[in-house]
């Protein structure tokens, strides 16, 4: 059987069907292994197959195969390999070991397994993996108790002409205001992001980055090495850029691909102070006054793109969203939050109609920082679970708290069948635009 195996392999190098066939067995040869590790990075056509066997092999050989090729596949892929190894015990234990051994870093699975492991439906999956939740979270909160420490100076009103000076250093890979390089992201529009926010990305920039924008190492045939990220691929060729501009690497040259899962800005901006930060923040905010951006950060509780009611696995209580980032509606911008990375995206309270229902574990409420004036609070979502018409009556569903700096504070209310209506349904309600 293993010299059938290895003449199998052999073959499976240019046969597809042959790999995703030897992809199901329960065993796997340190040559097989190596040959479906090197399929992981071929073009779409070969790596579809292969990556559908691994995901519905239960072995522990296809657990330790997938966790150890996620620093190397796509988004896409990542993101379908890591619900297969959570969807099953075994796998999700394999997958916390990683993590605790730092064999797979943090920011190659993404921030958001943590709260995955934490929350997982398994309880022994849960108890396994509470030591090493409390260690990741613990490296986030040393940084959050950084950024808490240094809002109050920050939110201060700053100087926009001495944070447009200290600009200077990001406009070798930013775009704003028509100036700089497009290299990173192009931060027109930042204005709209609250203080809180902006800081983060300027403290943490590893906390949450879009897979479009992680560093990955690429090594190729003659020993060379090129860092940055993908900014287009060809069916013959990788465009990786960086600071020094983009370059084209040959598919039939590369040895390795490799996600670090980090951005390419660097850490340390907490050396400019409380001074130097407050005004960086103020120029990026004095493009677009008008509309300011709320982060949820701790007041989310779940991950729209799995079910929120119910249960995580009905397909049918997903809050769908379908573009992530910087999203204008009837004119008004919305920064929506990919769960990807950040783990949690939307706001959903306790309720239902079913006491065993996922949304009745919910918080009764949750509290949003805001520290600026405001004129008028606009909301994108106003759905509800069982909301109207599924239940009719017109009740109270949301009650919104505005407290004011001098201790006043006002309440706003939302109705079923007003301002709400159920998720699913897609009907108009006389109190919200659909």
């Amino acid at each position: 059987l293993p010299d059938l195996i290895g003449k199998l392999t052999a073959a499976s190098e240019q046969d597809a069907s042959i790999l995703s066939a030897l992809a199901t067995l329960p065993i796997y040869t340190d040559k097989l292994s190596a040959t479906l590790q090197a399929a992981l990075i071929r073009p779409d056509a070969f790596r579809a197959p292969v990556i559908e066997s691994l995901v519905n092999n239960p072995s522990p050989d296809a657990a330790k195969l997938m966790i150890g090729a996620l620093s190397s596949v796509s988004a896409a892929d990542k993101a379908r390999i890591l619900e297969a190894l959570l969807g099953r015990p075994a796998s999700a234990i394999a997958l916390t070991d990683a993590l605790e051994s730092e064999t797979l870093p943090l920011a190659i699975a993404g921030p958001q397994i943590v709260a995955r492991l934490a929350d997982h439906p398994d309880e022994k999956v849960r108890t396994h993996a509470a030591p090493t939740v409390e260690r990741l979270r613990g490296a986030t909160e040393a940084k959050s108790a950084l950024i808490t420490r240094l809002l109050p100076e920050v939110s201060a009103p700053g100087d926009p002409a001495a944070g447009k000076a200290l600009f200077a250093t990001c406009s070798v890979c930013h775009v704003y205001k028509g100036e700089g390089h497009n290299i990173g992201p192009v931060l027109e529009g930042m204005g709209v992001h609250g203080v809180e926010s902006l800081l983060t990305h300027i403290i943490d920039p590893n906390r949450e980055v879009e897979p479009s924008f992680h560093v990955w190492n690429v090594t190729t045939t003659d020993g060379s090495s090129v860092s940055g990220f993908i900014s287009r691929e060809t069916a013959d060729s990788l465009f990786i850029r960086h600071a020094g501009g983009e370059v084209e690497v040959p598919r039939n040259t590369i040895t390795s691909k490799v996600d670090t899962g980090r951005s390419l800005m660097p850490e340390g901006f907490e050396a400019l102070g409380g001074t130097g930060l407050r005004d960086l923040v103020a120029y990026l905010r004095s493009g677009e006054q008008r509309f300011h951006s709320l982060s949820f950060g701790k007041a989310a509780t779940a991950d729209g793109s799995r079910g929120v009611y119910m249960a995580t696995d009905v397909a049918g209580d997903r809050v769908g969203i379908k573009k992530y980032g910087l999203v204008e509606e009837r004119g008004i911008p919305f920064q929506l939050v990919d769960p990807a990375v950040s783990g949690k995206n939307v706001i959903v309270l306790k309720g239902g109609a079913r006491g065993d229902a996922l949304s009745n574990t919910m918080p009764m409420r949750v509290e949003i920082p805001v520290n600026q004036a405001a004129g008028r609070l606009h909301l994108l979502g106003a759905v509800a679970g069982w909301g109207f018409p599924a239940v009719a009556e017109k009740i109270p569903l949301v009650k919104i708290e505005v407290v004011h700096n001098d201790g006043t504070s006002e309440m706003i209310v939302l109705t079923n069948g007003v301002e709400i209506a159920d998720h699913v349904a897609g009907v108009d309600v006389p109190g919200s635009a659909r």
